[in-house]
């Protein structure tokens, strides 16, 4: 019983999915576009985070995935404080000096960004 479809070639399926490389970025200044930005729960169910998918453009690393959550309601104030600064950086960055009127006017947006890796 072949349930593969007749046209499935393996080697045409991993050279689409690119290099499969998922360590994590080195730490450097990267050119994004965001792909996805959502208000999110936390897990405690106390506060809120905005989730975000980046995709780096360059200028290496071209297509890798970053994801990144931004505290901006949290019981923990200095998260929070934390978390603000960093939307109202990425906010900036994204053309948007005031505010974005909704999480959706980021998607598709380019930004600059200095990758840092938490431990």
């Amino acid at each position: 019983d072949d349930i593969l479809p007749k046209d499935f070639n393996a080697s045409r399926t991993v050279a689409e999915a690119g290099d499969g490389d998922f360590s994590p970025l080195p730490p450097a200044w990267y050119d994004f576009t965001i792909e996805d930005a959502s208000l999110e729960r936390t897990k405690a169910g106390n506060g809120h985070y905005v989730a975000l998918t980046l995709t780096c453009d360059g200028p290496t690393h071209h297509g890798r995935k970053v994801w990144d959550r931004l505290n901006i309601d949290n019981p923990n104030a200095k998260a929070q404080e934390i978390g603000l600064e960093q939307f109202s950086r990425l906010s900036v960055a994204a053309g948007f000096p005031d505010r974005p009127r909704n999480l959706h006017e980021l998607i598709g947006q380019k930004v600059s960004a200095k990758l840092a890796i938490d431990k």
